[in-house]
């Protein structure tokens, strides 16, 4: 069977000196996943430097928007979709920290795709499990 494919996708605002430690502090927590492409749109005053910091960090994997339209985060993240064309998105929230060892992933969508899966909960309560 053929790895699977996959997209790193966030939508999110840096707009301060705390958001920015979290976002860095996620990414390091899981930088490493196999994962093909980052499509990332960043807001906020700290856009900048996050995206050198991702740059730095992901040597040609970055895809980067810096989409801030009036008519709001779902309107520019359609405006992304484009650039994902693989077998699954990985939707990384900023302040999340990775817990377990990065190549379970691999397993993970390993099983997805023999399963044909299309949906995976990674955080939060869900139906209060």
């Amino acid at each position: 069977m053929k790895t699977p494919s996959l997209t790193i996708f966030a939508n999110f605002r840096i707009d301060n000196e705390e958001r920015y430690l979290r976002m860095r502090d996620s990414f390091l927590s899981f930088k490493d996943i196999s994962a093909e492409k980052w499509v990332i749109n960043v807001r906020g005053s700290y856009k900048e430097r996050t995206l050198n910091f991702l740059n730095k960090h992901l040597e040609g994997k970055l895809c980067y928007y810096q989409l801030e339209s009036k008519k709001g985060w779902f309107s520019d993240t359609r405006k992304m979709l484009k650039d994902i064309n693989s077998d699954f998105v990985f939707f990384w929230i900023e302040d999340h920290i990775n817990m377990v060892n990065i190549y379970k992933y691999d397993e993970r969508l390993d099983e997805m795709k023999e399963n044909q899966c299309d949906h995976l909960s990674y955080s939060w309560w869900h139906n209060n499990y």
